[in-house]
């Protein structure tokens, strides 16, 4: 997967969880540390719809990713980019930023929240008013009603003096007088 570059705000604000509260029902876990690394950062917010497509499927929900802890490599056989964070091919994806927020809490991760970028909504087109003709809104809407021009042999202008007529029954030498 390559590595995509994705705005963040300059200053974030790093939550790191505080002491879990003695009524709190989904406590910490069991052993009492966290399967991820210390210095793991949690990166959640709301991916944005692709643009080659105009729906809105699967774009409702909060996706979690790691942040890099250490700089990508070239491979310097194939040329693929490689490194030693495997959380950087993590991504999980939630239905809520609510549960998103109280995963990472209970894992223990540190976590930054990306506010969600708001939807470029598309142009709106000209509407017609009572008075004005749909031509003059919209030009070329009549240009493409009109049949085709024709371009063929009824049309073409010959001038008088060079009219040929061809017999049947002329000769190779009287052709290549022509």
């Amino acid at each position: 997967m390559l590595e995509t570059v994705r705005e963040t705000p300059s200053n974030p604000t790093i939550h790191r969880p505080a002491s879990w509260p003695a009524n709190d029902a989904p406590g910490p876990l069991a052993m009492g540390r966290s399967v991820f690394p210390e210095d793991a950062v949690a990166r959640i917010f709301r991916p944005s719809r692709c643009v080659m497509t105009a729906g809105r499927a699967r774009s409702k929900g909060w996706r979690l990713v790691f942040e890099r802890r250490s700089a990508p490599v070239i491979e310097p056989l194939m040329g693929w980019t490689a490194g030693r964070d495997t959380l950087a091919q993590v991504e999980l994806d939630f239905p809520t930023l609510d549960a998103a927020i109280r995963y990472t809490e209970r894992q223990g991760l540190a976590y930054v929240v990306q506010p969600a970028a708001r939807d470029a909504r598309s142009a709106s087109l000209p509407r017609a008013e009572s008075g004005l003709p749909a031509g003059l809104l919209f030009p070329t809407l009549g240009a493409s009603r009109r049949p085709p021009r024709r371009y063929g042999a009824r049309d073409r202008v010959i001038p008088a003096g060079r009219r040929h007529t061809i017999s049947r029954n002329r000769t190779d030498e009287e052709d290549q007088s022509c």
